[in-house]
């Protein structure tokens, strides 16, 4: 299991020339984690023709595309003053807008070959399908500019009880006066309803420039709508557990067998009614013991000798 470490950036465009600089560069800012995204987009039954059908049933091969790798050397590392010990991993974002799509189907064992998947909805339609668990996804990003879609509360609670967490770049707002303005109204939206909880922000850089230092992101997450410690999380806590869950979600759900041996004294015992009554009865058994231990304190200091009484040789003392 792969896990995450410092600041991430969990979107790094592979179609730039400069992929490998980029990376660089975004490691020598004081990123730890970086995911190197490629974006796919699938056909639909209506727009694909007969031949294009034809052709991805003989083979996934041209719909998705191995995943991006970049090799980095102790010379590059020296060379950029980068010391600690970078985490590269692959991403894959998805767009689509048929829900009943067989290519999501056909391409599953391609798709899982990244360690992020990722979709884009770019109507209700599949929205509802990507947050309602219907498909594996980790990151759902909205990006505003040409979707036309609703967002729900009720789907946005339920996506974060899946664990799956909502993307917002930050390069867009730099580059595009238009995307700026949406992206806006969609991270405030984001805040209010998701209380900053399941919010990651990314760069979603294609060139060197668009990056920015760690602490410029949180003082935009900021401008964004987000509180000095959400922002923060944006690209430290939350990340580390997409991360996490992606890599969780990937080896599945482990199970196992448990011996439990009734003892004797069974009636005698204490018992609970789940972890929660345990762990109540915990706190409360703390609780009682600090208090107890706060009261003998209390006696100790209260307790004063009195010097002036005599003690002769033979150990008796004299009033």
């Amino acid at each position: 299991m792969f896990r995450a470490k410092g600041f991430c950036d969990l979107n790094i465009e592979a179609e730039n020339s400069n992929l490998k600089e980029s990376v660089l560069k975004a490691l020598s800012l004081g990123y730890q984690t970086i995911a190197i995204n490629q974006n796919v987009t699938l056909p639909s039954l209506e727009k694909s023709g007969s031949k294009k059908r034809k052709g991805a049933e003989e083979g996934n091969g041209s719909i998705v595309p191995v995943p991006v790798t970049v090799n980095l050397s102790s010379a590059d590392l020296k060379r950029y003053k980068i010391t600690r010990e970078p985490v590269i991993l692959t991403r894959i974002t998805i767009s689509y807008t048929d829900p009943s799509s067989p290519y999501l189907l056909k391409s599953a064992d391609a798709i899982r070959q990244y360690d992020l998947i990722a979709f884009v909805p770019e109507n209700d339609a599949t929205l509802k399908q990507v947050m309602t668990g219907k498909i594996d996804v980790d990151i759902i990003s909205l990006i505003p500019n040409s979707a036309t879609y609703q967002l729900s509360r009720s789907l946005l609670k339920s996506s974060m009880e899946r664990d799956v967490y909502f993307e917002i770049p930050y390069s867009p707002c730099i580059t595009d006066v238009h995307a700026r303005k949406q992206i806006i109204m969609l991270s405030h939206f984001l805040h209010r309803t998701c209380k900053s909880s399941n919010i990651i922000i990314t760069s979603k850089a294609k060139c060197p420039t668009h990056l920015r230092y760690p602490y410029d992101v949180i003082n935009i997450c900021q401008f964004l709508g987000l509180s000095e410690i959400a922002s923060k999380a944006a690209i430290g806590t939350m990340a580390h557990n997409a991360v996490y869950c992606a890599s969780a979600r990937r080896r599945g759900v482990s199970k196992c067998a448990v011996q439990i041996t009734v003892s004797p004294d069974a009636d005698e015992c204490k018992k609970f009614v789940g972890i929660e009554s345990a762990e109540e009865y915990m706190k409360s058994y703390k609780t009682g013991k600090r208090k107890l231990s706060e009261k003998c304190k209390a006696k100790k200091k209260k307790i004063k000798v009195d010097k002036s009484n005599e003690v002769d040789d033979s150990g008796v003392i004299k009033f």
